[in-house]
């Protein structure tokens, strides 16, 4: 490896790399650069060091991206730095006999037009793609000749795919392009465009969909019900025939079945708990059970590290066409990735990670996430954005935040009615704005209900007093 001032690269070992190279368009590229100046700023975003094979070719890159950003690039600029950087000197060293200087100056006299720079350049990063593919394959390699932990080599794999994935993908802004994109947006779906619905309809007509590269997070206090809501969500999409995933780290696939058979089959968690279901009961649950089988849905209830659950959303996503991903719940998630420090440090890194696979892969994630006791010892027990666990790096990445709150649920003076009045409280909604939604749930089968406005008016009367008019937004 070659050091000198700032410029630090490894010179490629072409053994390693027979036929992964082609000097004579990078040759051009850099020509071009030279003699059209205004020519680097179309692709500069699309470049790096890395699109160059050979050492020369990367002194001379380095010396224009260093002139770009503080004077004018041209033969006599870029000898001067050349020479003042002593890149010359270090490249007469690499290769004896070697002149810098004259081999700028010849790759630069055949160069005449810079037609066809985007094409040259887009081969480069192909070259460098093929390059950056070889080293990983070659690390691989030696991490399983060395013992390294399997875990460590797969998580390492995952970032350097993403980082190849993105190299030379910068694309210049085209207003023209932008605009019928937004005239796209506001067309009407067709059945051949997919839409990801939760299917409870008030939640739906209030945000109309689960929007791709959405993080959304589903936050209550223990026992309020978001699993409930995230497994009602996950039903609803298997139903309607999406391809859908949940982690759930807080109960087993068993557990996760049983509760949401109960509720498609209308059996009582109770009975399904106690396996005292009547004869009348288990043919509906049969009958539910034989039509989730021919379904497309994935549950993983064993993966806890965030590293691991990634590589599984993109398993998911690539391999079986995922369309959305629910994870119960953020804060039983282990953090291996970047540099943990204290917990919320930890928390922050998970939710960055899910609104970046949200990003990556272009689907909405729920993420359920746990608030603060604290609301227990005040007065109103309505929750906000204050109350989330390690809430700045939740709430600053998330793109939708909703609430469930069950006012019965804090009444300790009574016992819990059979059909509870509910809020789903949006808290933060980038593209829906803030509001809520007043919905029913039944305790006994974990389930929420979209009553119509006088049905939900009658319960919310009986349960928290006279109201005159519906929804009472807390906003």
């Amino acid at each position: 490896m070659k050091k000198d001032k700032g410029l630090q690269f490894n010179i490629m070992n072409k053994s390693e790399f027979i036929g992964q190279s082609n000097a004579d368009i990078e040759e051009i590229v850099l020509a071009t650069f030279v003699n059209y100046p205004e020519s680097y700023f179309k692709v500069a975003d699309q470049l790096t060091i890395n699109e160059f094979s050979s050492a020369e070719n990367r002194y001379i890159y380095q010396a224009i991206k260093e002139l770009s950003e503080v004077s004018k690039i041209d033969i006599s600029t870029v000898t001067d730095k050349l020479i003042q950087k002593k890149y010359v000197e270090v490249m007469g060293g690499v290769k004896e006999g070697f002149d810098l200087i004259i081999h700028l100056n010849c790759i630069c006299d055949r160069i005449d037009s810079d037609n066809h720079l985007l094409q040259h350049v887009e081969i480069l990063n192909g070259y460098a793609k093929r390059r950056a593919l070889t080293t990983l394959a070659n690390d691989i390699t030696k991490d399983c000749n060395n013992m390294t932990d399997p875990q460590d080599t797969v998580n390492k794999i995952s970032t350097a795919i993403v980082d190849i994935q993105e190299m030379g993908d910068i694309e210049e802004f085209d207003i023209h392009k932008a605009n019928r994109e937004v005239y796209k947006s506001l067309e009407p779906k067709t059945e051949h465009d997919l839409i990801v619905r939760t299917h409870l309809e008030k939640v739906d007509e209030f945000i109309y969909c689960l929007e791709p590269t959405e993080l959304i997070i589903l936050a209550a206090a223990p026992s309020m019900g978001k699993t409930a809501l995230a497994l009602e969500i996950f039903k609803n999409q298997i139903i309607h025939n999406v391809e859908v995933a949940i982690f759930s780290l807080e109960m087993g696939t068993t557990q996760l079945l049983n509760r949401m058979y109960a509720v498609e089959a209308d059996i009582t968690l109770s009975k399904m708990r106690n396996r005292m279901i009547s004869q009348d009961e288990r043919a509906r649950l049969n009958k539910v059970v034989g039509e989730f089988e021919d379904k497309k849905f994935w549950i993983d209830d064993y993966s806890r590290k965030i590293s691991h659950i990634s590589n599984r959303i993109r398993k998911f996503v690539i391999r079986h066409k995922v369309k959305l991903v629910l994870v119960d719940y953020l804060q039983l998630i282990t953090c291996d990735i970047g540099r943990p420090g204290n917990r919320e440090n930890e928390v922050a890194i998970i939710s960055r990670e899910f609104k970046n696979l949200a990003l990556e892969l272009k689907i909405p994630i729920i993420a359920l996430s746990q608030i603060n006791r604290s609301i227990h010892s005040r007065s109103n027990k309505r929750p906000t954005l204050g109350d989330l666990r390690e809430s700045g790096a939740i709430e600053q990445d998330a793109d939708m935040v909703v609430f469930v709150h069950r006012p019965a649920y804090f009444n300790i003076e009574g016992n819990l009615p059979e059909i509870e009045y509910a809020e789903l409280i949006f808290a933060k909604g980038r593209s829906t704005g803030m509001g809520m939604i007043e919905i029913a749930f039944q305790s006994s089968k974990t389930k929420f209900i979209s009553n119509s406005y006088e049905e939900m008016k009658a319960i919310k009367q009986q349960q928290i007093g006279n109201v005159s008019s519906l929804p009472d937004t807390p906003f």
